[in-house]
């Protein structure tokens, strides 16, 4: 179980979700690297101050909260990552929430 995370990372740039009003990407997950299958297991994430999960990586949309739940989050349940040639798509995709 992971609480209480999400504080201010000071970080920007990663993944295609930013926080409302902002650049900020903070989440109680950082994950960087690609992954070629979900690494995050039955797990909990709950009220985190910004995103739960961040998929900051270019590349597959490989999907990090399939058997995760979440509760109070205030960004996104997971972020989406930017395609391959570190693009997002011209509109924002969709913010998974939690209830």
């Amino acid at each position: 179980m992971v609480r209480y995370a999400g504080g201010p990372c000071q970080c920007s740039g990663f993944g295609c979700n930013d926080l409302p009003d902002s650049f900020d990407v903070s989440s109680a997950i950082l994950v960087f690297k690609e992954s070629v299958a979900p690494f995050i297991a039955n797990a909990r994430i709950e009220d985190s101050a910004g995103h739960g999960i961040l998929r900051g990586w270019d590349g597959a949309d490989v999907d990090l909260a399939a058997s995760t739940t979440f509760a109070r989050i205030a960004g996104c349940t997971q972020t989406a990552p930017k395609d391959a040639g570190g693009r997002c798509p011209s509109e924002p995709p969709a913010c998974p929430r939690s209830p």
